[in-house]
This record gives C-alpha cells, structure tokens and sequence, in this order.
C-alpha cells in the first residue's frame, strides 16, 4: 500500500474487468483515489461512522491537488474522530455550488433580452403577431445592449429610468412610454409565468419576483399627442410645474380636435398657454387634465 504521489496518480488505472478500484495512501489511513473504468479520478475517505463503513467522496482528481484533498480527508477525519457526522455539511457545500452554478448559468442565459425575446414569442403564439412586429422595432432602437445583456432578476428601477430617461431626452415621450410599457408587462409575464398554466415556459426560470418597472413613472402612452415640437415641449414643461386651468384649454393636440385652426389663432394661445404658464394658476375642482 503505497502513499499517495502526484506521479501515482497520474499513472493509476483500473484493472479490466474491474468497476473500479482504489489506491489506498499508506501516509493517511482511509484517504483514497478511486479510479473507474473510463479512467474517472476521485478523491475520498473511508471511515466508519455510527460503526457504518462509509465512504466520503471529496472532489475530482482535476479539480483537487493531491495536498487540498489530503488536506480535506484530515478534516473530515477528525470531525469525525469527534462523534460528528460530516456528511450533512458535505451535502450543504454541494448544495451551494450547485446554486452557485445554477445562478451563474442564469446569468448568462437569463437575460433582459432573452426575456423580451421570449415575451415577443408569447405574443406571436397569441395571435399578435403585428404588437410584437412593432414592440421589436421599438427595443431594436431603444434597448441598449448593456441593458439587454443584464440578468433579468438583478435590474433596478434606477436602471430602468437611466434607459428611459434617452429616448425621453430626445423628445420621444410616446417611445419612452411605450419602451417602459414593453418592459413592464414583459417582466410581468415572467413573474407569473410559473404559476399561470397559460404562460409559456419560455417565460419560467428567470428568477423574478418583483417588478423593477413598477416604480418607474409611466408616460402618456395612449394620447393622441406627440410631445416632439418645441410647442408641445414648452407644454409639457408647464404641465410638470402646475396645472392650471386656462392651459387645460388650450392644450397641444385640441388644435387638431378643434379643426384646422388659422395659424394666427394659433399663436395667440401660444401666448395664453405661456402666461398662464408664468401665472402658474393651480387647477380647481372642476379643471382637467389635457386629453
């Protein structure tokens, strides 16, 4: 019975006909390597616990040096010189990695893009083969790899404003609202997709309880307004200050309501809009909001 070698190693088969076989090192009493017909390596321990011969498995030849996995077989021997039972915390570091691999595997395959992709394809298999044309044309522009290439679970809201707030910038207020529609029902979808029995399982897997678009504000999607020009800009600038009454009527987008107005008409309540504005008149009971 020879002690354990880096050049023993290397060189230990198993016998044919044999399952497998172990080499037994002299310098340790139950340290082994176990060695299968297909050439495996493996680490373990052979000791007896509760007076049940057991054997320990330890790790792969290729992924243990010979001195950690001798190293290992100590502690788990003296744990058990202790009346322990170190199968219990073998079974729980396994347990982490196999979470760790799990998680690491989700990262990389679960991401933000994966799931939009996978909601496009729901929407498709749903008969709205057209909503998931344009959806895609929208996060084709707007949706920035970087954001993309994040796993789904970890977004923050933050990081959700961070990617509206460009296309909002840009005077595109409908897009940003649309983009954060998107998402927001994407993100949805997955967070129900393991209990909803219609959900695809495209959908499942992503690790998501919550809903980091929620926070987010939403924009005007559903008006018929498009807040692109400088007119409609300066509107919407006054509408986040206050509300008032005199703005309310002669809101951007009443133009078209009210029929093709004279251009002069027009630039009169261009300049109502911008008094009422600096007047910053708050609302009453019975004001509303533009359409």
């Amino acid at each position: 019975m020879p002690k354990l070698t880096e050049a023993l190693v290397a060189r230990a088969t198993c016998p044919p006909g044999a399952k497998q076989t172990f080499y037994t090192d002299s310098g340790m009493p139950g340290f082994q390597l176990r060695v299968g017909t297909t050439g495996s390596k493996t680490y373990c321990l052979y000791r007896r616990i509760a007076g049940k011969p057991v054997r320990l498995t330890i790790g792969s030849a290729g992924a243990w040096s010979l001195g950690a996995a001798r190293t290992r077989a100590q502690e788990l021997s003296m744990a058990i010189d202790r009346g322990e039972d170190p199968r219990a915390s073998i079974a729980a570091v396994r347990a982490a990695e196999e979470q760790l691999a799990e998680a690491q595997l989700r990262a990389a395959t679960k991401t933000v893009g994966v799931l939009v992709a996978a909601y496009y394809e729901w929407l498709s298999n749903s008969g709205r083969q057209q909503t998931a044309k344009g959806y895609e044309r929208i996060t084709r522009n707007w949706l920035s790899s970087d954001f993309a290439a994040k796993t789904a679970y970890e977004v923050t809201p933050a990081q959700v404003a961070a990617l509206l707030r460009k296309p909002f910038e840009a005077g595109h207020v409908r897009t940003a609202g649309t983009l954060r529609a998107i998402l927001s029902a994407a993100f949805n979808a997955a967070s129900k997709a393991a209990l909803d029995p219609r959900m695809p399982q495209t959908l499942q897997g992503f690790g998501v309880t919550t809903n980091p678009i929620a926070p987010v504000p939403a924009f005007p999607v559903g008006t018929s307004e498009v807040f692109a020009s400088l007119h409609d800009r300066r509107f919407l600038a006054c509408a986040h200050s206050s509300w008032s009454t005199e703005a309310c009527a002669v809101a951007p987008g009443n133009h078209q309501r009210l029929g093709g107005r004279h251009a002069r008409t027009r630039r009169l309540e261009d300049r109502r809009l911008l008094e009422a504005k600096e007047a910053r008149i708050s609302c009453g009971a019975g004001g509303r909001r533009p359409p």
